[in-house]
């Protein structure tokens, strides 16, 4: 650099040179295109709902609007509002809006801008060695003076720039040689009396000395090296949908070194899953932005889960937008069920009977809330007991006939219209009757909370964002929406939605404190919810998955902001499924023991609590190898017992899970 001497003007290029990013500056283009999303919301065709391709519609008018430039007697250039105006009016159902819109993404586009950008620290050294009489900024950009002024004084205080050229504003640009030859003439100084400096060195360089000014190439070994890096890795993301590998990397330094112990072994495991529950975060926020509604509600139990990562994520606003205000809502599946039937009939029972095609009165009464004892004698009138276990309800005759004996079934219209009423109360006090739509967020994986409310609230739609989601057995209603963040087997492709195929294991990994809800009731304080509390599931979470929920806490914001500063899209995000697949076809020994020490609720349905059984019959698993017989057995023990890879790992020394794995039997599961 002694080639700096003494010139009348120093002239400055901007990015690269003067600033620099976290990330690839499409990166910056790709968190507009999201951004419009959100905003155009249901005024955007659904299908422009995918922030690349509305990136690839921008670059190509981007290019349209360069040869129209061209072909007026100007360079290649376009300005930023005319480009997105020009974007929405093809995108939008209301083509009106697309004028107002415009300014508004640009703002959008500018904060995202100051929250990447950076000074780099060599440049200005540089400058303030020399301290030039009279400095000027050249850019080839595609915001205005004004513009590009705004995030230059934000980052760059204290350097005072006489002008800022930029070539959206003039039509001319420094490839071409006629924006170096218009600053000459507009500041009054011969080209050989302007220094210029930047990081092109066709054009910084080699294209200023052909128009006479004198030229440095600036370089930064170090960013320069950054720079590369992140061209790479946004060349992978365009190549095959996502570079994900980079955010793993990313909350890699928040491990804790292994000392042995299951609790840093849950929280590292926690740690490495984070880009997981982040991007749920992420998802949720990006849904509430599109959808603009007030605020989420995070339903019990792992809902708890969810909302704590949330507003973990928040703590570094990854989207540069006020947050969406978020509520915990106390509910669950026999504390909403009684209370939105609205017939008690075969026809409406089918909502439960889909799920659990065998079950007993008691277990459906205990569904009901309700205990079982006080309908012992209507029921053995009609040829049952409390116990039978009956197949195929809907069909059994004998349940028909109860189900229209009014001694039977005046308690329990009466019992639901108290708890209905109690519901509402409840639903009422959490601001969730308020006007417009409402929004919740579950673990998934049919939505049967959501159905309840929306049967219960026939007037308000109810939108459902889920972790995942297993094909749908009953009619979905009309003013309910759902969407998975990983898997909807509803819709992907069958070796995708393996992953919500045995979800005990994952409800286990999201569970908290405090038990399930179980209903309502009122006190001084208004209505609250009643809690079955279970000393067992309390006990694993405290022993085992506290640990891991720590972990994912912890690196959550890294992982946000990484997601934030990349603009990485829903689409590339929903690739971790693929992470937390690995976990359930290789899990770790600390989950499971956490898995078999746990006491798993299944009060809904079944009306009791189910604890698996983790021994494999040793005989039937050796005759297996031989005859269909046993190794059915062995199958049917491992699908019921809800995790067969935790069972098999687990079971002989490993020796099951690793003959399966040899073998491509994992596959089956």
């Amino acid at each position: 650099m002694s080639v700096l001497t003494d010139p009348a003007v120093v002239s400055l290029d901007v990015w690269d040179t003067i600033l620099r990013r976290h990330c690839h500056p499409d990166a910056i283009k790709l968190h507009t295109a999201q951004a419009t999303i959100a905003l155009a919301g249901e005024d955007l065709d659904s299908c422009w709902h995918d922030a690349w391709r509305l990136f690839a519609l921008r670059r190509e008018i981007e290019a349209e609007i360069g040869r129209e430039c061209h072909a007026s007697g100007g360079d290649d250039e376009y300005e930023i509002e005319s480009v997105l105006q020009r974007l929405l009016e093809r995108c939008l159902q209301n083509t009106a809006l697309a004028a107002q819109f415009a300014p508004r993404l640009v703002e959008m586009e500018i904060r995202q801008e100051l929250a990447v950008t950076y000074a780099d620290p060599q440049l200005l050294k540089l400058i303030a060695a020399k301290a030039p009489a009279r400095l000027i900024a050249v850019s080839d950009f595609y915001m205005t003076e004004k513009r590009l002024g705004r995030i230059l004084a934000e980052k760059v205080p204290e350097l005072t720039f006489e002008r800022i050229f930029v070539s959206c504003d003039l039509r001319l640009n420094k490839r071409s040689g006629r924006l170096f030859r218009h600053v000459a003439q507009e500041i009054g100084v011969a080209p050989g009396q302007i220094l210029h400096i930047g990081d092109n060195s066709a054009v910084d360089v080699d294209r200023a000395r052909a128009e006479g000014l004198t030229a440095i190439h600036f370089v930064h070994d170090k960013e320069e090296r950054l720079r590369a890096a992140k061209n790479r890795s946004f060349a992978r993301r365009e190549e095959r949908g996502h570079d994900l590998d980079e955010l793993r990397q990313v909350v890699a330094p928040l491990l804790k070194p292994e000392d042995g112990t299951t609790a840093t072994a849950l929280y590292n495991l926690g740690v490495r899953h984070a880009p997981v529950f982040a991007g749920f975060a992420a998802f949720t926020q990006a849904e509430a932005l599109r959808r603009d509604v007030s605020r989420v509600f995070f339903m019990t139990r792992e809902g708890v889960f969810f909302k704590q990562v949330y507003d973990a994520l928040q703590t570094v606003a990854p989207f540069n937008r006020h947050a969406t205000g978020s509520s915990v809502l106390e509910v669950s599946r026999i504390a909403t069920f009684v209370g939105s039937l609205r017939s008690f009939t075969a026809d409406e029972l089918m909502r439960i009977w889909s799920l659990y095609s065998h079950q007993s009165i008691q277990a459906l009464l205990r569904t009901l809330d309700l205990e079982a004892a006080p309908f012992r004698e209507v029921v053995m009138r009609h040829g049952l007991t409390l116990e039978e276990v009956v197949a195929y309800p809907w069909q059994d005759q004998r349940v028909l006939n109860l189900l229209a004996d009014p001694e039977f079934c005046q308690p329990v219209e009466t019992h639901r219209d108290q708890q209905r009423a109690l519901l509402l109360d409840y639903l009422g006090q959490r601001g969730f009757l308020e006007d417009g739509s409402r929004m919740i967020v579950d673990i998934g994986w049919r939505g049967s909370i959501q159905d309840n409310l929306a049967l219960l609230l026939p007037e308000t739609t109810i939108h459902g964002l889920y972790l995942g989601l297993q094909p749908f057995l009953n009619e979905q209603p009309a003013n309910a929406t759902k969407r998975a963040f990983l898997v909807d087997a509803n819709m992907d492709e069958p070796a995708r939605a393996r992953l919500v195929r045995y979800v005990r294991p994952i409800e286990m990994m999201c569970n908290v404190l405090g038990g399930s809800v179980t209903g309502y009731h009122r006190t001084p304080n208004g209505v609250e919810a009643l809690r079955l509390s279970h000393r067992n599931e309390d006990d694993v979470h405290e022993r085992f998955i506290s640990h891991f929920h720590a972990g994912i806490i912890a690196a959550t914001p890294a992982a946000a902001s990484w997601i934030g500063c990349h603009a990485v899209t829903l689409r590339e995000l929903a690739a971790l499924a693929d992470s937390l697949h690995r976990l359930l076809m290789e899990p770790p020994r600390a989950l499971i023991e956490a898995f078999f020490s746990l006491e798993h609720n299944e009060s809904f349905g079944v009306g009791s609590f189910y604890k698996p059984q983790a021994g494999l019959p040793l005989l039937d698993c050796l005759l297996g190898l031989v005859a269909v017989g046993p190794r059915r057995r062995v199958f049917s023990h491992l699908t019921e017992i809800g995790w067969p890879q935790a069972s098999l790992r687990r079971a002989y020394f490993g020796l099951p899970y690793l003959f399966a794995r040899m073998t491509n039997l994992l596959s089956r599961f």
